[in-house]
């Protein structure tokens, strides 16, 4: 085994490594800060995608990835995933910068136009944010500036959402962050690749060398896990209106999915209503035309990424893995009363509705949840929290009855009844009234009550288990203030446990009247950006620039990207044969999570530790 998953075996505690990034050997340390002099007196610094460094700190030198003296950026990448770093610009004085890079010659040709995706990063004054709301968490200093929202300088989601930004404004005396993306396509042959980094100022040009070796692993179309992300009044704030048969709302649904699936991601939506042919007779079909079909077939068929109609990324033309029936959610937290048998008959009506419309127009490649009861069984915030045995077995045998109906209904259509909890199952293992194994089929309880051993079993069954946000240590944080290894951690938690994926119970939540003020649902919450991934365009004139009439990732969104192309590289490589060295290697990398979480939060936080691990993957995916 070779220097990169040394690493992730548990050498890198004992210091520094030696690294090899394809044109230097250097040692794995975060020095002084290294910086070159560019054009105009601007200085041209790189970070790791991992990095979060507010605009005044040093930009710790990152000798795996960035050579200051050549200058030169050092990439790896297996094939149809995505590589980024971080170009930092500080000034002198206040100026503007113009970047671009260019085409990558090597054994093939990466054309910019197509693969890369330069973006100006956005700084959130982060207040109120300790952490302190559930599990009291580690979190970067605060108050202070971070960057998180990502605006894009070359890539739009197409002509009618505004022209991107020319130029990036660079604050005297501050460091301006610009996110690159590059996508190495599925069909690039193997080997070195090479392009320039171009940054002109005030007439002044520099240069940096980008390197990218394209690795012989290729990436699986689909992803390898579950990523779901439930999106909040869709699509108001985003630029698309509310009403699901006008164009506008059409345009802002594709351009979310097809966003969610560069970022190997699905993001569904809340709804309070059943779409016009949809549903049960009883919730009213008249009018509307087929506008939901319309709207989200090219996503459940793969057509809306289809290269020949623009779409660059991964998964090409590969419809979404998982789908959200879109039925409202009547129970949150409590069902205060019993459920009829009429509103049981409501559902398998819907179900078998959807089920027959779903098999006409050929949707049999994703698999359909029902998101109908939310924390039910006890608790909103504390595991431990006291339960109601009769209330319980009440609920969970109404949970037995819905998912019964929704099969009858459904039928041969799977429809899967999502149970999201504070609770633990497996504490109910044994008891007929209130144990829930045999009724539920897809398990989401909160990291904190995830119990890796009962879901593993689940799964082993060939049912599929997720888990969603808590906080140290037993999930990485989903916070503004906190280093990207945070969010990255999730998918491997997930790979680590042999579990199915995870799910994020907000991608838009922000503050509608200042979104980039107040990336965070509720004001109170000192979890600053929870419930915020996505970040509307229509409201950049709030942070002086002009509105682009679509959703913005953020470097939250960007970092669970990264841990999901890890989880993509850990599947590939265990299909090549390496699965117990990929286990070893998990153990020693994320060595407790979930609910054998206990102490300090396990995972590591320097972007060394990543890029080691991340090499000793993608050495092993390619063999």
């Amino acid at each position: 085994m070779r220097t990169g998953f040394r690493a992730a075996l548990g050498i890198l505690v004992a210091g520094p490594l030696v690294a090899t990034v394809g044109f230097v050997a250097v040692r794995g340390v975060r020095g002084p800060e290294a910086c070159r002099p560019g054009p105009a007196g601007v200085a041209l610094c790189v970070a790791s995608e991992l990095d979060r460094l507010p605009p005044s700190a040093r930009v710790p030198a990152a000798p795996w990835l960035y050579d200051p003296v050549t200058p030169r950026v050092g990439l790896e990448a297996a094939r149809d995933e995505t590589v980024a770093f971080q170009l930092l610009l500080r000034g002198q004085h206040a100026t503007h910068a113009a970047v671009e890079l260019g085409d990558l010659a090597g054994p093939g040709h990466i054309r910019a136009s197509e693969w890369v995706e330069l973006a100006q990063a956005v700084y959130v004054r982060v207040d109120h944010a300790g952490h302190r709301w559930g599990e009291p968490s580690r979190v970067l200093a605060w108050p202070e500036r971070y960057p998180d929202a990502l605006v894009p300088l070359s890539r739009r989601c197409d002509d009618r959402s505004g022209a991107p930004l020319a130029d990036v404004p660079v604050p005297a005396g501050q460091t301006q962050a610009v996110w690159v993306d590059l996508h190495v396509p599925r069909e690039a042959a193997p080997g070195r690749y090479s392009g320039k980094l171009a940054v002109t100022v005030e007439g002044a040009r520099a240069e940096i060398e980008v390197v990218v070796d394209v690795k012989q692993a290729t990436l699986p179309l689909a992803p390898s896990l579950d990523a779901v992300a439930e999106l909040y009044e869709p699509y108001v704030r985003e630029g698309g209106g509310a009403e699901l048969g006008s164009e506008a709302f059409r345009r802002i649904a594709a351009c979310t999915q097809r966003l969610a699936h560069r970022h190997r991601m699905v993001m569904v939506e809340r709804t309070d209503r059943v779409p016009a042919g949809w549903g049960a007779p009883e919730d009213g079909q008249a009018g509307a035309g087929d506008a939901y079909a319309q709207t989200f077939g090219g996503a459940l068929d793969g057509s809306l990424f289809d290269p020949a109609l623009g779409y660059r990324g991964p998964g090409a033309s590969t419809p979404v893995a998982v789908w959200r029936t879109p039925w409202p959610q009547p129970w949150s937290e409590r069902v205060a009363t019993p459920i009829d048998k009429a509103e049981i008959a409501r559902l398998a009506a819907r179900a078998a509705r959807f089920g027959e419309r779903a098999r006409a127009l050929g949707w049999s490649k994703t698999r359909f949840f029902a998101y109908l009861f939310d924390e039910v069984d006890g608790g909103t915030d504390e595991a431990g929290a006291a339960l109601e045995p009769a209330y319980v077995a009440r609920v969970h045998g109404e949970m037995r009855h819905v998912q019964a109906a929704l099969d009858a209904g459904a039928a041969p259509t799977r429809i899967d009844l999502l149970w999201t909890s504070h609770q633990d199952a497996r504490r109910w293992i044994g008891d007929a009234a209130r144990d829930l194994v045999g009724a539920i089929r897809l398990w989401a309880p909160n990291a904190r009550a995830a119990d890796p051993t009962f879901l593993r079993a689940r799964v082993a069954t060939g049912e599929r288990a997720w888990f969603y946000h808590a906080g140290h240590p037993y999930l990485g944080t989903l916070v503004v203030n906190a280093p990207g290894a945070e969010l990255a951690s999730w998918p491997l938690v997930a790979a680590r446990y042999g579990l199915s994926g995870f799910f994020v119970w907000a991608a838009n939540l922000g503050d509608p009247g200042a979104p980039f003020a107040r990336p965070t649902y509720k004001a109170e919450d000192d979890r600053f950006g929870n419930g915020t991934l996505l970040y509307p365009g229509p409201a950049l004139p709030q942070v002086g620039l002009p509105a682009l009439i679509e959703p913005l990732p953020s470097m939250r969104l960007r970092a669970l990207r990264r841990g999901l192309y890890l989880a993509d590289l850990v599947a590939l490589a265990r299909e090549r044969g390496h699965g117990a060295e990929i286990d070893r290697a998990l153990e020693r990398f994320i060595p407790r999570a979930l609910g054998e979480g206990k102490g300090a939060p396990a995972w590591p936080t320097d972007p060394f530790a990543w890029f080691e691990f991340r090499r000793g993957l993608l050495e092993l995916a390619s063999r």
